[in-house]
C-alpha cells in the first residue's frame, strides 16, 4: 500500500510517500542512481529538504519545500 500526503504549512508545501504491507525493507548500501537525481533536484532546483527512511514496515520520503520554488514567475 502506497500513502501520499501533501499540506501546506506556511509557505512551505510538505509532500510525504509511505509505503506499507509490503515486504521488509533493508537500508540500501549505496545510493542508487534515481535517489540521487531526485534529491539533487529536491535540494538544487526546489530549495527542499528531502528524507527518506528505510524502516522495516516500510519505504517513507519527505520532501519539505518552500511554496515560491513552485511558483512560475
Amino acid at each position: 500500500m502506497v500513502d501520499i500526503e501533501w499540506r501546506l504549512m506556511g509557505d512551505e508545501l510538505e509532500f510525504s510517500w509511505s509505503e506499507s504491507g509490503g515486504p521488509a525493507v533493508v537500508q540500501p548500501t549505496r545510493k542508487g542512481f534515481g535517489s540521487r537525481i531526485l534529491n539533487r533536484y529536491a535540494t538544487i532546483t526546489l530549495s527542499g529538504t528531502p528524507s527518506a527512511s528505510y524502516d522495516a514496515s516500510g519505504f517513507a520520503y519527505r520532501l519539505v519545500v518552500p511554496v515560491r520554488a513552485l511558483q512560475n514567475d
